[in-house]
């Protein structure tokens, strides 16, 4: 198996449909698709604190708990992303959703 075949790459990169001709639309679309990846991520690494763990030696709440909040400022990087977008270019999509 390749990189791209275990990523999925062909599947992840023809995800995207924009329904105007706005450039900027893409942008809006990848940000929110790896959003919802990453919030895919968080509820597992959520779900893995409630779970006992079978290996008591590599357990570590505090380390998965940091990955919890990193993930979050990496979220929070993304709707940065979205703010350069003023309102009159979403607005020029907008009304297609």
């Amino acid at each position: 198996m390749d990189y791209k075949n275990y990523l999925n790459l062909d599947k992840i990169l023809n995800a995207q449909t924009p329904v105007s001709q706005e450039p900027l639309e893409l942008m809006f679309i990848v940000a929110h698709q790896s959003s919802e990846l990453w919030f895919k991520v968080l509820i597992q690494e959520l779900n893995c604190l409630t779970i006992t763990p079978t290996n008591q030696s590599t357990y570590n709440p505090i380390i998965q708990l940091q990955r919890v909040v990193k993930i979050f400022e990496h979220l929070n990087t993304l709707w940065d992303i979205i703010a350069t977008m003023t309102t009159e270019e979403y607005e020029r999509f907008r009304n297609k959703l």
